[in-house]
């Protein structure tokens, strides 16, 4: 009887263990997790800076022609035309390679947001959205 206890014993001391381990996994695993969803970053490259409205438009023109997507972004006073937009850094990288064989000058930048409402935008791909309220 003395032996059958002990077993017993430690046959609830593991189970307990792997019980109690499979609860912090669960309960770290979902919030660990659920702090990284609430970032995204966006991968851009900036083709120009104007004042004028006619200038941005006259570049993103520029850009259809090329076949690349273009948005634009408020800067103070000024309006950045961005194309090459994705949360996907090499989506992102394949075009700048497109606009050194185009001769276009450019310069990449990217933008962590974590604002909820920006996330999902991004999320849905809505970039020319996302960015108007990243320019704000």
């Amino acid at each position: 009887m003395h032996v059958e206890n002990k077993r017993l014993i430690m046959l609830f001391g593991i189970l307990f263990s792997v019980v109690f381990c499979l609860m912090y996994y669960v309960l770290f695993s979902f919030t660990l997790g659920k702090a990284n969803d609430d970032k995204r970053t966006l991968y851009m490259n900036q083709v120009g800076l104007y004042e004028k409205a006619q200038s941005v438009q006259d570049m993103q023109e520029k850009l259809e022609k090329e076949g690349l997507k273009s948005y634009t972004m408020k800067q103070d006073k000024l309006t950045a035309v961005v194309c090459g937009v994705s949360s996907d850094e090499k989506e992102s990288q394949q075009v700048q390679q497109k606009l050194k064989a185009l001769k276009y000058s450019y310069i990449p930048k990217d933008v962590t947001v974590e604002n909820s409402d920006v996330v999902k935008l991004i999320d849905e791909q809505a970039y020319d959205k996302a960015l108007e309220r990243i320019g704000k």
